[in-house]
């Protein structure tokens, strides 16, 4: 599967609204394309951790409506498929 790294420095923090119409502030680490969908995604953290002192990450498609950009539920298997193996990629560098 072909998967395009977009510039993430473009977007490091953004403000995401909850379903309660709060704003919160989160860490884009990685903005992609997989072409084979036709679909851009974002890897991003909150930096809560876990029980085990992990940070926990976050996924979501990236949608356009109105000019402006929105999250977007991810659909099928092989998207969720693709987007674990960059989680695991990225869990692998913070660990070196």
């Amino acid at each position: 599967m072909g998967v395009e790294n977009l510039n993430v420095e473009d977007y490091k923090y953004i403000d995401l609204v909850n379903e309660n119409g709060e704003k919160e502030r989160v860490e884009i680490l990685l903005v992609f394309e997989i072409k084979e969908f036709n679909k851009e995604y974002f890897i991003y953290t909150k930096n809560e951790r876990d029980e085990d002192d992990n940070v926990l990450l976050y996924s979501s498609g990236i949608a356009e409506k109105d000019g402006a950009f929105h999250t977007a539920k991810i659909e099928t298997d092989e998207e969720w498929e693709v987007i674990k193996g960059l989680i695991k990629q990225i869990v692998r560098q913070e660990g070196d």
